[in-house]
């Protein structure tokens, strides 16, 4: 068999699994902002032309531009500001969705989803600190949101270097966290057990 072609077929198939978890990924997230926030229709939101793929990187493209002038004219829309910091956070673009996120916490901040979103953005832009103390917002408005503690313990221990607050947001974790959550690999980098 043809090695280049070999080659091809690994890296068409690698391509066409990641380009469908991205876009799985993104529709689940709008079903999942959708029910929790109600149909958006009617409420001053933009919306997508008849038959155009939402999903589609001219789709999101275009989504962003909606809602980026949807912004422009009502700085103080939090299901744009949220949906943007959304978009810009799917596509790892951290350093935009950081400032929706923190307008939409300026306007409504008891929204754990967002506030560990938020605390995400810091960490992927080196701000450590801004990180924890987002996911502990996140953790006291909802002490049983398990991403927020489970983010505290990831930055406290990897990124600030400091295990024992790491162990003490571990065990919070371990009381809420799912059981098809595995933990094995910062359970044993914090010698827990």
């Amino acid at each position: 068999m043809n090695p280049k072609l070999v080659f091809a077929f690994i890296i068409g198939l690698s391509l066409g699994l990641l380009l469908g978890y991205i876009f799985t990924d993104l529709h689940y997230r709008n079903l999942e902002r959708a029910q929790m926030s109600g149909s958006m229709m009617g409420m001053g939101q933009p919306q997508m032309a008849p038959g155009e793929n939402p999903h589609s990187m001219d789709g999101v493209m275009q989504r962003i531009q909606d809602l980026e002038g949807l912004i422009e004219k009502d700085p103080q829309n939090y299901d744009a500001l949220v949906e943007l910091g959304n978009l810009y956070y799917d596509a790892n673009i951290f350093e935009k969705a950081a400032p929706r996120y923190e307008a939409a916490v300026q306007i409504k901040g008891n929204d754990p989803n967002v506030l560990t979103d938020l605390g995400t953005c810091y960490r992927n832009t080196g701000q450590f600190d801004k990180a924890v103390e987002m996911y502990d917002s996140a953790s006291k408005l909802d002490p049983n949101h398990w991403h927020s503690l489970y983010n505290a313990c990831v930055v406290s221990l990897y990124d600030l270097k400091n295990k024992d607050r790491a162990k003490a947001y571990y065990e919070k974790l371990k009381k809420v966290v799912p059981k098809e959550i595995n933990l094995a690999e910062v359970e044993a980098d914090l010698g827990a057990s």
